[in-house]
């Protein structure tokens, strides 16, 4: 190699030391110009809140037909999937996979939607004539809460009874009017909002065809869904993420499913135990809706729809059918808790109630009822992740039993604690050490 050659070459690796550096510099440039914008932009989105949250209003109402019918497509596919599994295949013995898919998918849209109009056409008669009954006894019931509030606050003579007495005769009027006029005035109230009806109509209408397109083209969705993923991932990260979307589509679809089940057939069998037992007379149905709804919440769901049926029950008709109804909520409870629930649902989120309390008290608490419902399969999720995270880290440190290195732990423990007598009482030492010292190289061994 001559003089020359030398140069250049030294010439090229400073020049592309050069353009390496200059890329360096310039993606630092760039993270730096994104981290500014991100931050001004979630600045100016926290300074002008009522304008960005009227915008995310509007943008909600514009996709709301893609959200409901993206909602649809989740769960008929969940449930198309089942008929095809489970009666297409083992029943009918179709092998075709698109007629299987196409019958399957047009089996639960009839399913569905004939339940869904079916409950509508016998339901909301019956609904209307309830709450219209309601609001023309309400002032009854008005007149025989506030004789037990006097009744009881004469027998019992305390500041917090005569407060709470004070507050329902003050409030409960205007509340009384409101509901009254709010249930007299149903019917034209129905008529009046024909335009929105209208404007609701086409937008299910809309998502009920988002829905369908969804479904057909499932495969060609997910397909495109793991290419973005495996191409903005490195195939680890990727390969991971997809499990852990698997992993959540089986808790929330099995979960949802599987509750929107057993609190319809909770409330069918509610509403056929008060028909049976003449409990609630003509509040039948609408309490039947009211318990079925907030079973969908559990642990507590049963009883926040107990306790204003109770109430009503209770001042409507007679406490003798208040007690009856409160001993039906009770056994229906019990069933769903230790019959029903375990057999539809079995372990879909494998939380402890400690947790389930938690997620109920957390998604309440940000999102209202339905934070409430869908708080449980969120932190399910949360928690499996956790849990593949933690049994991870144990495996890397090879700890793969706890409770084999608690009662080892606890045998060297006891060792020492009698060495340590031992020692004290002025005995010989020697055997206890070596036992010691061969349960510690043991351990090592294990690790």
């Amino acid at each position: 190699m001559n003089e020359e050659q030398f140069f250049n070459q030294e010439e090229q690796k400073d020049k592309s030391k050069f353009s390496t550096r200059e890329r360096e510099f310039l993606r630092l440039c760039v993270y730096a110009v994104i981290s500014i914008l991100v931050c001004v932009l979630f600045i100016r989105i926290i300074w002008h809140w009522d304008a960005t949250k009227a915008g995310l209003k509007g943008l909600l109402s514009s996709l709301s037909p893609f959200l409901v019918g993206f909602f649809i497509a989740y769960i008929m596919g969940n449930l198309s999937e089942s008929l095809d599994k489970h009666i297409l295949i083992n029943v009918f013995h179709i092998e075709k996979e698109s007629a299987r898919k196409g019958l399957s998918l047009v089996l639960s849209y009839i399913i569905v939607f004939g339940i869904i109009s079916g409950a509508l056409f016998f339901i909301i008669p019956a609904l209307i004539t309830s709450i219209t009954d309601m609001a023309e006894s309400i002032n009854g019931l008005y007149l025989r809460m506030l004789a037990l509030v006097n009744d009881f606050s004469e027998k019992h003579q305390n500041p917090t009874m005569q407060y709470i007495k004070g507050a329902i005769q003050d409030s409960m009027p205007q509340y009384i009017e409101m509901f009254k006029q709010w249930a007299t005035g149903i019917a034209p109230n129905l008529a009046n909002a024909s335009m929105s009806v209208v404007k609701w109509i086409l937008n299910f209408i809309v998502a009920i065809i988002v829905s369908v397109y969804m479904l057909l083209d499932q495969n060609i969705l997910v397909r495109n869904g793991e290419r973005i993923i495996y191409a903005t991932f490195t195939k680890k990260r990727a390969d991971y993420i997809c499990h852990i979307v698997g992993k959540a589509n089986e808790i929330f679809s099995g979960y949802i499913i599987g509750k929107s089940i057993d609190s319809l057939i909770i409330g069918i069998i509610c509403l056929i135990a008060m028909k049976v037992f003449n409990i609630g007379e003509s509040y039948a149905i609408i309490i039947s809706i009211v318990v079925g709804l907030t079973n969908m919440i559990p642990y507590f769901g049963p009883f926040l729809g107990a306790i204003p049926s109770i109430i009503i029950i209770f001042l409507a008709v007679s406490p003798k059918q208040a007690l009856a109804f409160f001993v039906l909520i009770i056994v229906l409870q019990q069933f769903d808790g230790n019959i029903l629930g375990p057999y539809i649902l079995g372990d879909k989120t494998g939380l402890r109630p400690i947790w389930i309390i938690f997620a109920i008290s957390i998604g309440g608490w940000l999102g209202g009822v339905v934070g409430m419902f869908l708080g449980v399969p969120c932190v399910a999720v949360i928690s499996s992740i956790l849990d593949e995270v933690v049994d991870k880290k144990l495996s890397d440190k090879n700890i793969t039993d706890l409770e084999a290195l608690s009662a080892e732990k606890g045998t060297e423990q006891k060792l020492l604690t009698r060495l340590y007598h031992k020692y004290v009482a002025g005995k010989d030492l020697k055997g206890s050490a070596v036992k010691v010292k061969n349960v510690k190289a043991n351990n090592k061994k294990r690790k």
